[in-house]
C-alpha cells in the first residue's frame, strides 16, 4: 500500500500541486516518511527472518531471493540519500537549488521505480494470489499515466496545470 498510493502521492504533489498551498512540502515530507519507515521495517524484518530461521521463499527461488535482498538493499540506500538530500536541502533561489531538484527527483523516481518492482519481486516470492498482482499492476499503471499527463502539461505549460490560482487564498 505504501508503494502503491502514499509513495506516488508523495511524489506527485511537489512537481504538479506545490504551487496551491504553502505547506505542500510538509505533506510531501510526511507522507514519503510512511514508504520510507516501511522499507526500513520490511528490510529488518527480513534479514532478521534469514537470520532466524525463519519462513522462507518456495524452494527453488534462492536466486530470486538474492536478487530481492539486493534491490531491497539498493533501496533503502536510495532513500536515505533522499532522506539527508530533503534535510539538506538548499535555499529557495540558491544557485545549488536547481541542481538539488533534479538529484531528488530523478534519485526518488529510480528509488520509487526499483521499490515497485522488487515489491512485484516480494510479494511473488511469498506466494501471493495473481488477483494481487493484477490490482496492484492496475494501480501502478494508473499512476503512470497520470504521471505522465501532469507532466506533459506542465512540460507544454497547459492553462489548467501552468496558471492553475489557489482558490483558498
Amino acid at each position: 500500500l505504501a508503494w502503491l498510493v502514499l509513495a506516488p502521492a508523495g511524489i506527485f504533489a511537489m512537481p504538479h500541486v506545490e504551487h496551491l498551498h504553502p505547506t505542500t512540502f510538509h505533506v510531501h515530507r510526511a507522507v514519503m516518511s510512511i514508504p520510507f519507515l516501511t522499507v526500513l521495517l520490511a528490510y529488518i524484518l527480513g534479514l532478521a527472518a534469514r537470520r532466524g530461521g525463519g519462513p522462507r521463499a518456495r524452494h527453488g527461488a534462492g536466486v530470486t531471493l538474492a536478487a530481492h535482498l539486493v534491490v531491497g538493499t539498493t533501496v533503502l540506500v536510495l532513500m536515505l540519500v533522499q532522506v539527508a538530500m530533503g534535510g539538506l536541502r538548499p535555499a529557495k533561489g540558491s544557485a545549488r537549488r536547481a541542481a538539488f531538484n533534479a538529484a531528488h527527483r530523478w534519485g526518488g523516481g529510480v528509488c520509487a521505480l526499483l521499490a515497485l518492482c522488487n515489491m512485484f519481486v516480494g510479494v511473488a516470492l511469498a506466494g501471493v494470489s495473481k488477483g494481487w498482482h493484477a490490482a496492484a499492476a492496475l494501480a501502478a499503471t494508473a499512476w503512470a499515466v497520470v504521471f505522465t499527463v501532469f507532466e506533459y502539461a506542465r512540460r507544454a505549460r497547459v492553462p489548467w496545470v501552468a496558471d492553475f490560482r489557489d482558490p483558498w487564498v
